[in-house]
């Protein structure tokens, strides 16, 4: 395999990309397929032009990933989240829950490890926003409520998924939940305090000495890059500083203008993050060939990717179909806000490209042709499944729940709301902690040398449900009245929208 110039390197790679991602974008597909195309063609299974995880490419690539998350983080606005109502956040956990429990509980009776089948699950609800914000702006439903409840739901999911992710790949390599997790509070909270108090005093300090929005762009980056260091010195992923960076900016008046001079940077550097996962693709390390599946393994895992794919479909209609209608939600916004949640975008190649540096050979090559294949799949399903969207409206109409037959249109947070959203927060926290606090007596009991009547797992058993049951009925509360409150009010149906309908 021969080394090419630095320069050629790039320019083979982007101008392969672009073609590729250009002729799939025309044909109404995500630009992303293109990369990875571009990737397999110049990787072991193609040219041999690039060398899977070495070289410029890769670490262009690594630069993308930063940009990418820090970029996520300035997109994570808590006014817009919180001007969705409780909805947003009821189903935004219901829908991850459901995903994440049916993907995990699929892998583990297939027979594969506890982390493959978690990265799995979580892998199912990392939407691409991308794609469905431009098939919004397409689709002129900027102002459609299913449609901006679905964008509220993807902010919230994009957060939950990198801390999911955080802590797998963390505990991977550390083996302790307690150290990551402690960690991981304590930097979260530090860096979204220090970054956001800074920012905001030297932004102004920059404003009132003329110096323009490139001076302020400069600065995000570099506190950004510090943030992603501190993390890495935290035993953390440095996604996680460029992350919450990003998120303490966001709230900045600068952050829009911040968020925009990125959008080159993270289009050009990802660009090279998913050539190099293309590389990756049916590569084998230990013997640095690459080469497909048999037709038989082949096939099992396009049925394993359909399957999934169906686990998604399901999961978004059952939970808008149940719960998204019991809030006070139309059938014609649960159909589509179900419909938007469905393609799977980058931030599933994002997490099995962190977790398979962890998982054993067969399993690591297997997450990553899986994450490909979900991709695939979930997007050119998507856009014949929006098309029978009418069918799916029939079909929410029969399950039970009492229904609004008219466009509903979102009602903010109430004070009431906020409290009960704030209630079921803390207490799920508590949970969480309790969860944690039981995997440390069951991992340190041992050491404690105090003799116990029962095994380990016994005793932390029922030491967490004793000790859980206040808190999770006190969650319970706070979720059955956000459930039953009134989120959505009537909408006068406008002659456009019953046009529309009656097409």
């Amino acid at each position: 395999m021969t080394e090419a110039l630095p320069l050629t390197t790039i320019g083979v790679v982007v101008l392969l990309a672009f073609g590729i991602g250009v002729i799939l974008k025309r044909l109404g597909q995500n630009s992303v397929l293109g990369y990875i195309f571009a990737g397999i063609l110049l990787g072991p299974l193609g040219f041999a032009f690039l060398e899977p995880g070495s070289g410029l490419a890769y670490a262009f690539g690594e630069i993308g990933l930063f940009v990418l998350l820090f970029y996520l983080g300035i997109e994570l606005s808590l006014k817009k989240f919180l001007s969705t109502g409780a909805t947003a956040t009821v189903l935004a956990f219901v829908d991850m829950l459901a995903l994440t429990g049916g993907g995990t509980l699929l892998m583990l009776a297939l027979g594969y490890s506890t982390l493959f089948s978690l990265t799995v699950g979580i892998m199912l609800f990392c939407t691409s926003t991308a794609v469905v914000a431009k098939f919004i702006f397409d689709k002129k439903l900027n102002e459609n409520p299913g449609a901006l409840l679905a964008l509220a739901i993807l902010i919230m999911q994009d957060f939950l998924a990198l801390l999911l992710l955080i802590f797998l790949s963390g505990v991977s390599a550390s083996g302790s939940a307690w150290s990551i997790g402690l960690s991981a509070v304590v930097f979260v909270v530090a860096a979204f305090t220090v970054v956001r108090q800074l920012s905001v005093r030297v932004e102004a300090w920059l404003k009132n000495n003329g110096f323009g929005h490139s001076e302020t762009t400069l600065y995000a980056l570099g506190i950004g890059l510090f943030a992603a260091m501190v993390g890495g010195i935290f035993g953390l992923s440095a996604g996680l500083g460029a992350y919450f960076a990003g998120f303490a900016l966001s709230e900045t008046s600068a952050g829009n203008r911040i968020k925009t001079d990125l959008g080159f940077l993270r289009e050009f550097f990802l660009l090279f993050f998913f050539v190099g996962f293309g590389t990756l693709l049916f590569y084998n390390p230990a013997t640095g060939l690459a080469a497909l599946p048999g037709i038989d393994s082949l096939a099992i895992l396009v049925g394993l990717v359909a399957v999934l794919v169906a686990v998604i479909y399901l999961a978004n209609f059952a939970v808008f179909g149940f719960i998204g209608r019991k809030m006070g939600l139309s059938n014609e916004n649960a159909s589509l806000g179900a419909l938007l949640l469905t393609p799977i975008g980058e931030f599933a190649v994002i997490v099995a490209t962190a977790v398979a540096a962890v998982l054993p050979a067969q399993e690591s090559q297997l997450i990553l042709s899986v994450a490909f294949l979900l991709i695939l799949a979930s997007v050119l399903s998507f856009q014949p499944a929006y098309s029978l969207r009418e069918h799916h409206e029939r079909f929410m109409a029969r399950l039970p729940f009492k229904r609004a037959e008219t466009q509903s249109e979102i009602v903010p947070h109430s004070p009431d709301s906020l409290r009960n959203a704030k209630g079921l927060a803390l207490n799920v926290f508590i949970i969480v902690c309790l969860i944690a606090v039981a995997f440390f007596i069951y991992d340190q009991g041992p050491t404690f040398n105090v003799p116990i009547p029962y095994s380990r797992v016994v005793t932390a058993g029922v030491a967490l449900i004793l000790f859980s049951i206040y808190p999770v009925t006190r969650a319970a509360k706070y979720f059955r009245r956000l459930v039953n409150q009134k989120q959505f009010r009537a909408a006068a149906t406008s002659p456009a929208h019953k046009r529309r309908k009656r097409k």
